[in-house]
C-alpha cells in the first residue's frame, strides 16, 4: 500500500508535466520534485502535500487515504477556475477583461499563503 506523499508523487506524474514545469507551478524547487520522483519522499508534510494538491487540483482526500470521495465540491467562480487553468499551464486560456482584476486578486491571495507556509518551515 502506498503512502500519502507516494499517491501525491503518482498524481502530479499523471499530470503529463515534467519536473521542472512542475518546479515551476509549486513552492518547491526541480531538485525536490527529481527526488521525490526517484523514490525519496521522507520529509513531505501534510501540509505541504496539501498544498500541493489544492495548487493541482488533486482530492487531498485521496492523498491522505488513499479512498477516492466524489461529493459535490463548491461551486467555483468563474476566475477561479481560469487562474486553475493557468496554474495547471494551460495554454490557451483567455481572461475576459472584466475578470483580470480578480484573477489577479486570487494569485496574490494564493502567493501569500504560500509565502506564508514557507516561512513556517
Amino acid at each position: 500500500m502506498s503512502n500519502p506523499t507516494q499517491r501525491l508523487i503518482e498524481e502530479l506524474k499523471k499530470t503529463g508535466k515534467n519536473q521542472p514545469e512542475l518546479a515551476d507551478l509549486l513552492p518547491v524547487s526541480v531538485s525536490t520534485i527529481s527526488r521525490w520522483f526517484s523514490g525519496d519522499t521522507s520529509h513531505v508534510s501534510r501540509n505541504k502535500r496539501e498544498l500541493i494538491a489544492n495548487i493541482m487540483g488533486f482530492d487531498i482526500e485521496f492523498i491522505e487515504t488513499g479512498e477516492r470521495h466524489y461529493s459535490q465540491n463548491e461551486p467555483v467562480s468563474n476566475a477561479e477556475e481560469l487562474l486553475i487553468q493557468i496554474l495547471r499551464g494551460e495554454t490557451s486560456v483567455e481572461i475576459p477583461l472584466d475578470l483580470v482584476p480578480e484573477v489577479v486578486r486570487l494569485r496574490n491571495k494564493l502567493d501569500d499563503k504560500i509565502q506564508e507556509s514557507v516561512q513556517k518551515k
